[in-house]
């Protein structure tokens, strides 16, 4: 689904140093699994996040999302494909706190332009899959830290994406709130058939993925 071949991305420091933050990383993602990716701060967890999420560009290697080629998208391709193809989960939930929730989980298929009965039997089917009907007209702003995640998730999953990208998703929650949003991504990979591309601080949370992936000094290591 997902395959990175050898692919390097280097910055230039204000000092002109310059500085490989990822070093021929090679991986296969595959579909309906859930990853985690953990590293020390600065090892290039998120810079790997955001070249899957054609965000970011890099220097060396391939990059394949279902064979694929996407070196080459201009920057139009790439925002089409990104939008179609994946779903994003962030710490700080990224939501319009003076509107709905319903508005807030229905926003990316207006965007998308997807028709009027899309929209309704989607978030109807979403709003069902992750229990939060009740709050559905709430604004954002009165929700709890765990209900606005849950929020978030619904829309990155409004517009049937292939992958979640979620960096740092449990990192405003406490621990019993982080482990129900672990248990939805297991629910959402199992039900909906959707990888889930996880970075965390959080090691017990990294184990429960199917498969947890380290990064350190810019180096990708499978366990």
């Amino acid at each position: 689904m997902i395959n990175i071949k050898n692919v390097s991305k280097e910055y230039i420091s204000d000092g002109g140093i310059k500085i490989n933050a990822l070093s021929n990383i090679s991986f296969n993602f595959e579909k309906g699994k859930f990853y985690s990716i953990t590293g020390p701060s600065g090892s290039g967890k998120s810079t790997l996040l955001n070249i899957i999420a054609l965000l970011l560009s890099f220097e060396k290697g391939e990059y394949f999302i279902d064979e694929i080629n996407i070196k080459n998208f201009n920057d139009k391709k790439s925002s089409l494909f990104r939008n179609s193809f994946f779903g994003f989960v962030v710490q700080d939930y990224e939501l319009l706190d003076s509107e709905s929730a319903i508005f807030n989980i229905q926003l990316p298929s207006y965007i998308g332009k997807k028709s009027r009965k899309y929209i309704n039997e989607r978030s109807k089917k979403i709003l069902d899959f992750l229990n939060i009907k009740d709050i559905k007209d709430k604004k954002v702003m009165n929700l709890s830290g765990g209900q606005k995640q849950r929020v978030a998730i619904a829309r990155a999953l409004m517009n049937s994406p292939k992958v979640i990208l979620a960096d740092e998703p449990t990192g405003a929650l406490d621990y019993d709130n982080g482990l129900q949003v672990m248990n939805i991504f297991k629910d959402i990979v199992k039900n909906e058939g959707v990888t889930v591309i996880m970075v965390t601080h959080n090691q017990e949370f990294a184990k429960i993925a199917d498969q947890m992936l380290t990064i350190k000094d810019g180096r990708l290591y499978t366990r």
